[in-house]
């Protein structure tokens, strides 16, 4: 018993290593912590740089993947960088254009996520009433059409709406919220470009 203690203390000791390590101000880190500020650092490239046949319209889905994955490391602190290494190829112009696609981009997902919210919300609410409506049609028929199968099926019918109105309420729409936040924090950080 007092082994398996010990044990989980050691590797939960080398996983908090690992991740200062990533967190110290080291220039390998991919994300590093100066106090209250975390700064992301990504490294841009020319090649791959835009999504195929977006016409350099639209920023590869994999700097997004890079970013969320440090931003994970990262989150819990108060205000966030994101530092960019350009490479010596791309132009003043083009990297403005970069840095304002990286805005769109959280914008756009901030919208479809509240679109989402705002959706499932209306749904919540269809399927609230509906269930409720279908609960009194049963106490109704229970009454005047006195037939326990049919009954019980509406009954069953009903707290099935009822349970996905809340499922969707307290679940999905909850998901989405903290998603929202943390894409409008990505949306609001820092931008700095490291050349």
């Amino acid at each position: 018993m007092f082994k398996k203690v010990n044990l989980k203390k050691v590797i939960e000791k080398d996983i908090n290593d690992i991740l200062s390590f990533e967190k110290n101000q080291n220039d390998d880190a991919y994300a590093t912590i100066n106090g209250d500020s975390a700064i992301i650092k990504l490294h841009l490239e020319k090649d791959n740089l835009y999504k195929p046949y977006s016409n350099n319209g639209l920023l590869n889905d994999e700097i997004f993947d890079y970013i969320y994955s440090a931003f994970k490391l990262v989150r819990k602190k108060k205000s966030l960088k994101l530092d960019i290494s350009f490479a010596d190829d791309i132009d003043e112009q083009e990297r403005i254009k970069i840095k304002n696609l990286i805005k769109k981009h959280y914008a756009l997902e901030y919208q479809i996520l509240k679109e989402k919210i705002r959706a499932k919300k209306r749904a919540s609410f269809f399927c609230l009433v509906f269930g409720v409506l279908l609960l009194s049609l049963e106490i109704l028929l229970y009454y005047f059409f006195k037939n326990q199968i049919v009954n019980e099926v509406i009954d069953i019918f009903s707290w099935v709406f009822i349970w996905e109105a809340c499922d969707i309420i307290a679940f999905t729409v909850t998901k989405y919220n903290i998603n929202r936040i943390q894409t409008l924090r990505l949306f609001e950080m820092e931008i700095i470009d490291n050349d």
